[in-house]
């Protein structure tokens, strides 16, 4: 696995100056928060991601291993473990485990580049600009 010490690319931080109906995102400079509580997730790769994404483990839990596919890798986390990682571009997974596990997942959508554009045809509209 290739270290890239910009992951997420100046363009993660450009998007969130542009949010529908001029919100705001509390996960700045990613625009999507993901909070799975108790699962296993399924192998699969995010290519609606722009970048990557950072997940935080929590919880008091054994097991449970984040593997990324590609580079056979598989890390064991601890509750407060942070791991940034290009979603995108791997297949990832996590073990089955024991206990309590959650993971909060922050992230950037990559349609939002086609928002910033043009508020996805929208652009006219004064509710939405």
């Amino acid at each position: 696995m290739a270290r890239d010490q910009d992951i997420f690319g100046k363009a993660v931080e450009a998007m969130v100056d542009v949010m529908p109906l001029q919100g705001f995102t509390p996960v700045r400079p990613f625009t999507g928060l993901v909070i799975n509580v108790n699962v296993n997730t399924a192998a699969h790769q995010d290519g609606g991601d722009a970048g990557g994404c950072f997940v935080i483990s929590l919880g008091s839990y054994t097991g449970g291993e984040l593997c990324l596919y590609q580079p056979r890798l598989a890390v064991e986390t601890r509750c407060g473990d942070v791991l940034a990682f290009r979603s995108q571009d791997y297949i990832h997974f996590n073990t089955h485990y024991q206990g309590k596990r959650c993971s909060l997942v922050v992230h950037t959508d990559r349609n939002g580049l086609a928002y910033q554009k043009n508020c996805n045809g929208w652009m006219d509209n004064p509710w939405i600009r």
